[in-house]
């Protein structure tokens, strides 16, 4: 509720009729009761406007699973999303952070409790990767030492020995957001001299390089307004260095040891590494995979590749050949595409990618046909997320757009 209006019902007079209690039995709330316990409330963190229907048509999409999942407005830039099941509310927050137009798309369960008036978020669960640890500290246990430090342990990405050595530590940390991000942190190990471990945050959304407060950039910064940007960007004590471009593919929750702060271990493991191989599954191709089968894509459109040579566009699933694929990428439904990012540090892409004409895209998406072309040359996998802007063929493409993003997930076995 608005501050001043809160304040000015407060100085109220109630009439008699105001001031009668209205009881409400619980048999009457109860289904009300039910249905919130496999319902989430989110928001965009942001100040500004935005298409609210596109907002909620692209949550629906990247949502949606087997089991239905329906999307109601309830408040200024709140939004109720109510599953069938427990299992496919917890799968999206196990998969947050989500965002959308690069900004936080903030999760919180459902509580009949609220109004749409007093709701709160204040935190979001992030990957972080820690840099610069000695190798021999690197297991579940100073890891969740570390996320502890940072916010809310959740997850290490150990195997079962909780021995988690390689190039970082990777930790799940829930992190409150409203306060700034932190870059890392001064360890000391007994026997040794203390030292700085940096962090690094997977799917960052927007954030600021003045303050280090997630939703807002320098020239909305309160901070820098009122300073009337004094401060030269090269004295921001925050940057693109804290960010990982995309997230780093993992080998499944099967895989993680939950762990508290002073060792107590919850493991499980449902596979052996050998059984598990180097797969590394799409960031979206299980929700899209188990999507209801439709004839052919329309309007807003996203794509999945996977490791097993299938693709899935819009629920229409395609087999290894692509050719649904390679229509779409060749037609003239494509108005505009832009790569946004470009995932880096994994591991391959096989020539087999090579057999889409890349020369035959529209010259408008040359910039996106280079960018596949050089990452296939270059044999790195990579994620791209694009832009797309489809026509929906009820009337010219400047007259009926349909914008979505679309990723790729390219990791084509031989």
């Amino acid at each position: 509720m608005d501050v001043s209006l809160e304040e000015l019902w407060k100085k109220f007079t109630l009439s008699e009729e105001e001031k009668g209690v209205l009881s409400v039995n619980a048999q009457d709330v109860a289904r009300s009761k039910e249905q919130a316990q496999f319902s989430l409330l989110f928001k965009l963190q942001t100040n500004r406007e935005f298409n609210k229907e596109a907002f909620k048509s692209t949550i629906q999409q990247l949502w949606r699973g087997s089991q239905r999942v329906s999307i109601k407005e309830v408040g200024n830039n709140l939004f109720l999303a109510i599953f069938d099941t427990d299992e496919h509310m917890n799968d999206i927050l196990d998969r947050s952070p989500w965002s959308f137009d690069k900004r936080l798309v903030m999760l919180k369960r459902f509580t009949n409790d609220v109004s749409s008036e007093n709701v709160t978020f204040q935190r979001s669960p992030f990957w972080i990767r820690v840099f610069n640890i000695p190798i021999k500290i690197m297991n579940a246990t100073v890891g969740n030492y570390i996320a502890n430090e940072i916010g809310v342990p959740l997850l290490v990405d150990a195997p079962k020995s909780g021995l988690a050595w390689g190039p970082f530590l990777r930790i799940r940390v829930d992190v409150d957001i409203t306060k700034p991000l932190m870059r890392g942190k001064m360890i000391q190990i007994e026997g040794m001299e203390k030292g700085w471990v940096h962090f690094k945050y997977e799917r960052l959304p927007i954030y600021c390089y003045r303050c280090g407060i997630l939703g807002h950039q320098e020239r909305e910064c309160q901070k820098t307004k009122k300073g009337c940007f004094t401060v030269e960007e090269e004295d921001f004590q925050f940057g693109p260095w804290l960010r990982v471009m995309g997230s780093k593919p993992n080998r499944g929750r099967s895989s993680f040891s939950k762990t508290k702060p002073g060792g107590a271990e919850d493991d499980f493991d449902l596979e052996s590494d050998e059984e598990r191989g180097d797969r590394h599954p799409s960031p979206i191709s299980h929700q899209q995979q188990i999507s209801p089968p439709i004839s052919k894509p329309s309007g807003e459109i996203a794509v999945a590749i996977s490791l097993d040579n299938s693709a899935d566009i819009s629920g229409c699933q395609v087999e290894s050949n692509f050719a649904e694929l390679v229509d779409l990428l060749n037609s003239d439904r494509i108005c505009s595409l832009e790569v946004a990012w470009i995932l880096e540090d994994i591991a391959i892409i096989k020539d087999s990618f090579n057999f889409i004409s890349f020369s035959s895209i529209p010259l408008r998406c040359n910039r996106a046909a280079l960018a596949l072309a050089n990452a296939a040359k270059e044999k790195e996998e990579a994620i791209i997320s694009m832009e797309l802007a489809v026509s929906d063929g009820l009337g010219s493409a400047e007259e009926s757009l349909a914008k979505t993003e679309l990723i790729l997930w390219l990791g084509l076995e031989a």
